[in-house]
């Protein structure tokens, strides 16, 4: 039972670099935008 509940290390640090690959991508997003807005 403890196992099963428990998440995978793996999927976990994926999820994360997920998470972070989002965050820096909609960054990206916005700073384009911004240049582009300047311009």
């Amino acid at each position: 039972m403890n196992q099963l509940g428990k998440r995978h290390p793996a999927n976990d640090a994926l999820a994360h670099l997920m998470s972070l690959i989002a965050l820096v991508f909609s960054f990206s997003c916005i700073w384009i935008v911004a240049s582009a807005a300047k311009m």
